[in-house]
């Protein structure tokens, strides 16, 4: 299937085929991704060189540290065959950590590649986040059984805590102020903030079926609604607007480096940015029945694709020592815009945005 990514500007990056792109990875069409990693440092390099030449024959001291390369980003499968994926998360070192719903599993991937159970004592776990101190703390479904969810601390060695028992169907947790929580709870559409001891409160009411809640820079949260398709916007205070309408089961949100909110829906191809107006743009065509989405500090994305039990990296951003200077070279993958095709595709081959 093609993955196509919109650049900063909206622009679509043809990917190509997640399949091809897994076979070169796997050396065996073309060119691996390591050696075509390799060859494009090579020739950012090169060009950096030739730039600080240029600088130098000018009398002008500074140089590039960022390059846009003609190239479609690298897309990788880092993990496939898992049983349930459900949520995708970073940790600070920018290490993705994976919610695996039906074995109440926590799975982290380590730095070369190798697939880590943390603990597998959860009961159908559905959202997750990070406190400040890197502590993983999950939501707990239960099956929605009324009652019987709760919010649960992983820690590195693999022990868990509970720090709130008897919630209805809890969908996702985030980090407020201090050392608060928020989270969303399914069985009986609430928000609610719990603090680190354990006390609850409710902060909205009436979100129907909530999949997916983040917070924003200014304290503001949005969640996802799979009930209507919509994605709201929530105060602390629990003031709260539709800022967003016609999704098509929005499944989880992320922002971007640049506080961009962007949506998955488990039955839509599109990724879409929603701007602070609730208007939408697509952002990238990825398979069908993505559940979960996160970018690292890069902007790279990280996502899960639930019906095929996997997760993808698609590498846009990279950095690397600048030859000249201690400082990081950012090479960005770029492709330009491509045209408006003559004919309407059908609906089954969708087209992804022309700008």
């Amino acid at each position: 299937m093609s993955i196509e990514v919109a650049d900063r500007e909206g622009f679509p990056l043809n990917v190509g085929s997640a399949h091809a792109a897994h076979h070169r990875l796997l050396g065996t069409n073309c060119i691996s991704a390591l050696a075509r990693i390799t060859a494009v440092i090579c020739v950012a390099v090169l060009m950096v060189t030739l730039a600080r030449s240029s600088y130098a024959q000018q009398g002008v001291l500074d140089h590039l540290h960022s390059i846009d390369i003609d190239a479609p980003p690298v897309v990788r499968r880092l993990v496939t065959h898992l049983a349930n994926p459900v949520r995708v998360r970073l940790t600070s070192e920018g290490l993705p950590v994976i919610l695996d719903s039906s074995r109440g599993e926590l799975l982290r991937v380590s730095a070369d590649g190798v697939l880590l159970s943390v603990t597998d004592g959860l009961h159908e776990p559905l959202g997750m986040t990070f406190t400040h101190d890197q502590t993983a703390v999950v939501a707990e479904h239960a099956g929605g059984r009324p009652g019987m969810g709760r919010l649960t601390q992983v820690f590195s060695d693999g022990t868990i805590e509970p720090i709130v028992e008897g919630l209805n169907g809890p969908t996702d947790v985030v980090v407020g102020e201090g050392d608060s929580l928020f989270a969303i709870c399914a069985g009986d559409g609430t928000l609610i903030r719990v603090s680190r001891s354990g006390e609850w409160e409710i902060v909205a009411v009436d979100l129907p079926q909530p999949t997916a809640l983040v917070r924003d820079i200014s304290g503001d949260l949005y969640c996802s609604c799979a009930g209507d398709g919509t994605v709201r916007k929530i105060s602390p205070s629990g003031s709260m607007m539709t800022l967003c309408e016609g999704l098509s089961a929005p499944a989880d949100l992320a922002f971007d480096s640049k506080s961009r909110l962007i949506v998955a829906s488990m039955e839509s191809r599109a990724l879409f940015y929603i701007s602070s107006e609730g208007k939408t743009k697509t952002f990238a065509l990825v398979p069908a029945g993505t559940i979960s989405l996160e970018f690292d500090q890069q902007d790279n994305l990280f996502f899960i694709n639930a019906r095929r039990q996997e997760l993808i990296k698609v590498l846009m951003n990279m950095c690397v020592d600048c030859p000249h200077c201690p400082e990081q070279l950012q090479l960005r993958f770029r492709r330009p815009a491509r045209k408006a095709p003559l004919l309407p595709l059908p609906p089954s081959q969708p087209s992804g945005p022309v700008i």
